[in-house]
Parts: C-alpha cells; structure tokens; sequence
C-alpha cells in the first residue's frame, strides 16, 4: 500500500511532458485525492496499532503462562528429588529390616535346636545326677521364653518388612506419576516457547507494518502541504 503511495505521489507532482497533450488533475482535486490517500494510511496506521496492541496482550498472557510452567516444574522436580531421598531411605530401612530378619531366624534355629537337645539329653542328665529336676526345668522353661521371645522377633519383622514393602510401592508408584507430570509439562512449556516466538515475530511485522504506514502518511501529509503552498 505505501509503495503503490509512492507512484500516486509520483504521478501527481511530476509535471506532464508538453509535447504530450492531457488535462492535468487542478491542484484542489490533488489535494483531494492526497487527503483519500492520507485517511487509508491513517485508518491502516490505526488498525496495525490494534493488532500490535493485541499480539502484545496476547505475547503476555504467554510470558505468564510460560513462567507459571516453569515454577511448576522447579515445584514438581523439588517433590521429585524429595520422593527419590525418601525411597531411599525406605530401600535401606527395608535393608535393615531383612538383615534383623535373617538374624533373629538363625538364632530362633539355634534355640530351637538346644531345646531339642535339652529334652533328648534331660532325663540322661537326671538319672547320672548331672543336674537336678528342677534345674532341668527352669533351664527348659527360660529356653521357652526365650523361643516365644525370638517369634515375637520375628513376626515383628514380617509385618515391618511388610509396611516398608508398601511404603516403597507406593513411593515407586508416586515418582513415576511425578515423572510423567513433569514430561507433560515439559512438552507443554515447548509448546508454549513456540507460541511465544511466533507471535514475537508477527508483533515485530506489525510494529514494521505501522512504521510503514506511519512513514507514508507523514509523506501525503508533505506533499499535501506542498500543494497548497503553490
């Protein structure tokens, strides 16, 4: 549109050859002509400022956006980091708690093998007299309690090797769904940097657009002026 400007103004100011006979525009229908000219530019100057005030609106509600996605994920990765030091502890506790296991199952075998042997070897004991029938007794007795103790000990453990097995599933089942909400996000924000770029460069076109029209308006505006000071 500026550039057809050009040729307007070109055809109305440059004076016609006098070998060539044509009846030239009178300068007040110039004028007329150069304020239509003006009015379009002024009305495109006008209509290219409301596109830039639009996709400059519009490149905020992104920038917005964008930043509201990126403090997401820095939330989201800091939950991460904070799951995965959690199952690790779980993994050592759980660690722990199978090694405790194994202990209390092998001394659990051993008494129950001295009991055994306690009643084979007992009543041998009472008739050489090596120990009397109370003491036989009282040594059974304890080893009892100590084997009800060692069960205790060890059911303790399956219900706590239990509770940690849970707990870490679930902390396994909680970082894969972290890990995927940040993937999302993470392809959202892409989508988003695109967004923001494109309307950077057609809020760029229509900052170069206004200037253009801007520049041609203010040309009408010179040659306007020239005519009616002839």
């Amino acid at each position: 549109m500026a550039r057809g400007l050009v040729f307007l103004l070109a055809a109305l100011l440059v004076p016609a050859w006098p070998a060539v006979a044509r009846s030239e525009p009178q300068p007040h229908q110039q004028i007329q002509l150069l304020r239509e000219g003006l009015a379009a530019q002024q009305d495109q100057a006008a209509a290219a400022r409301q596109r830039q005030e639009e996709l400059a609106g519009q490149l905020a509600v992104l920038e917005r956006e964008l930043s509201a996605r990126q403090r997401q994920q820095a939330d989201l990765r800091k939950r991460l980091w904070q799951q995965r030091q959690e199952l690790e502890q779980r993994e050592a506790e759980l660690h722990q708690a199978r090694r405790a296991q194994e202990a209390a199952g092998l001394q659990l075998q051993r008494r129950l093998i001295a009991n055994y042997q306690a009643g084979s070897t007992g009543l041998a004991n009472i008739l050489f007299s090596a120990v009397s029938l109370p003491e036989l007794l009282e040594f059974q007795e304890n080893l009892g309690r100590l084997i009800h103790h060692d069960r205790q000990l060890m059911a303790h453990h399956r219900r706590l090797i239990g509770d940690l097995e849970t707990a870490r599933q679930t902390l396994e089942r909680q970082q894969e769904a972290l890990e995927t909400t940040i993937a999302l996000l993470r392809l959202s924000q892409e989508e988003l940097d695109q967004a923001r770029a494109r309307h950077a460069i057609l809020l760029r076109r229509a900052e170069n657009q206004r200037q253009l029209y801007l520049r041609a308006q203010q040309e009408l505006e010179r040659a306007i002026e020239a005519l009616e000071n002839r």
